[in-house]
């Protein structure tokens, strides 16, 4: 089977199976972004999780002291079909606002606790409560905390989710609050970080993707009750006394190229070819994916590589781009060579072996044909001008009689 006709097959393979149920496409947004709004495309995302509402000692509601009703009334101007949560608690609770869940969960206070939450809903028109509460401060009250949330929460209409680790359930999540949530955010990444130090390497490689939905799927967690969560920021090792977090955008915007990686040096992160493979992942398998989040995307003068709408593409085509399919040399690599790479304006194919036809096509990352020619390697070799190619990554795929050979290869300014 030649290569064009494998394609085929493959991206007719890859045709999203489950389209019976709307996608959902979950984006996690900061009060610390609030002010970037207008950069963030909200038609992509089916969900906006404003992150995080926590209360003080005393039960006031804050969400860093912003107010949600203007980026609400924004988004649903951009997106009328978008469904706004608030989400709850978060990775790093303040003291107080610690100390204070443990007062409002407390079985004397809960019932108040979750109408004071469903009274905020109410006020401000918004669909449901995300609850994110996480490691020490799930304990013994979590469980009735989330069937009386849940409960006061339905009684109007409203809806109720919650975040969770990748691989791990929490003893005190009992099967009924489990049962509760309408749908689960996977944490699908942090699987190492600052807290180990001495454990460099991606905090969210595929293969916790896959073993997250089958974690949770062994717990008795239905795949369209499932979202799976991945990561627009990473890591750095790069000292090891202190590990930072950096943004997606802060890796393009020191070289474009660095979009399509998930490594540079000890900077370990999710590039869009392995965003986009979660993405046609989840359509297969759960009912949506899940953005930690959206503030860490590329933005401005880099948007084309943004990752959000490298999801957008594979949701709303149900296809992976053809360099998501991991296509790489063959073994016949040796017989042609393709240099250099990168390259600015030419590009030489070069072979000592071949005397027959070559067709030349060049792909880029939706699979749109840009280049093609046809013709045979006069004394050794050809050069290809691609001075009006614009700078990015592209597939490149030689054909000589049976052989088919394909190469990811960089176009720099």
């Amino acid at each position: 089977m030649t290569l064009r006709l494998l394609l085929l097959f493959v991206f007719s393979a890859l045709q999203c199976s489950v389209f019976a149920q709307e996608f959902k496409i979950i984006g996690y947004l900061p009060y610390y972004r609030f002010d970037i709004i207008d950069q963030i495309d909200f038609k992509k995302i089916t969900h906006l999780n404003l992150a995080f509402l926590n209360p003080d000692i005393d039960g006031n509601l804050t969400i860093g002291d912003r107010d949600i009703d203007p980026l609400i009334a924004h988004a649903k101007s951009i997106n009328p079909g978008i469904e706004v949560f608030i989400a709850l608690a978060g990775g790093g609770l303040t003291e107080e606002s610690a100390q204070a869940y443990d007062k409002f969960m407390l079985p004397e206070n809960r019932n108040e606790f979750a109408g004071l939450l469903v009274d905020y809903v109410i006020i401000h028109d918004l669909d449901g409560i995300d609850v994110d509460l996480e490691w020490g401060h799930v304990n013994e009250y979590y469980s009735p905390f989330v069937l009386i949330l849940s409960d006061s929460l339905k009684s109007h209409g409203k809806q109720l989710s919650a975040a969770l680790p990748a691989t791990y359930r929490y003893p005190e999540v009992s099967q009924e609050a489990m049962d509760a949530f309408d749908f689960v955010n996977l944490m699908a990444y942090d699987k190492t970080g600052p807290w180990r130090p001495n454990d460099p390497g991606p905090h969210s490689p595929r293969e916790l993707a896959i073993q997250s939905i089958a974690y949770w799927r062994n717990q008795g967690l239905d795949n369209v009750r499932m979202t799976l969560g991945v990561p627009f920021y990473g890591y750095d090792f790069t000292d090891q006394s202190n590990v930072t977090a950096f943004t997606f955008e802060t890796m393009v915007n020191e070289s474009e190229h660095y979009a399509y990686s998930d490594q540079v040096g000890e900077k370990y992160y999710n590039g869009i070819p392995t965003i986009q493979y979660k993405a046609h992942y989840a359509m297969n398998e759960v009912a949506g994916i899940m953005i930690w989040e959206l503030g860490q995307d590329a933005f401005a003068n880099n948007n084309e590589y943004s990752l959000l709408s490298a999801i957008d593409f594979v949701v709303k085509t149900g296809n992976l781009p053809i360099t998501g399919l991991d296509i790489n040399l063959t073994s016949d690599e040796n017989r042609i060579k393709i240099f250099p790479n990168p390259f600015q304006e030419t590009l030489t194919i070069s072979s000592r072996e071949v005397h027959e036809m070559v067709i030349v096509h060049l792909f880029d990352l939706q699979g749109r044909e840009h280049f093609r020619e046809e013709f045979l390697l006069l004394n050794n070799e050809k050069s290809l001008d691609f001075h009006r190619l614009v700078s990015g990554l592209y597939v490149l795929k030689v054909e000589f009689g049976e052989v088919c050979i394909t190469k990811k290869i960089i176009k720099s300014n």
